[in-house]
């Protein structure tokens, strides 16, 4: 073998030609020799929501039992009309504002 062959212009066409088609071909084989990682996906989630189902229900069951023993509803907070009628005649024993930004307060 000489340098000759190495540097043959017709040479070093088929060669780059030779690498361009390995690499389309690998290129296009890539994709095909992957695992389809879908069915995996698809049933963990399916696994995964199963569990959340049974442990809503659980809690649901659980939070039943606790509304038979809560308190009873006549315990409620109550709010009387009276402290809804203070409200205005506190806002009017409120001091003005100033008449302007840098002005004090009048006392």
């Amino acid at each position: 073998m000489d340098l000759a062959a190495f540097t043959d212009p017709t040479n070093m066409v088929t060669a780059v030609a030779g690498a361009l088609a390995f690499a389309t071909i690998v290129t296009l084989a890539l994709p095909m020799l992957k695992q389809d990682s879908l069915e995996v996906r698809l049933k963990s989630v399916a696994n995964r929501r199963e569990e959340l189902r049974r442990s809503l229900t659980s809690q649901a069951t659980g939070a039943a039992q606790v509304e038979e023993h809560r308190a009873a509803a006549d315990e409620w907070l109550m709010i009387g009309p009276e402290t809804r009628r203070n409200k205005p005649t506190e806002l009017r024993q409120q001091l003005p504002l100033p008449p302007g930004p840098l002005q004090k307060r009048s006392n």
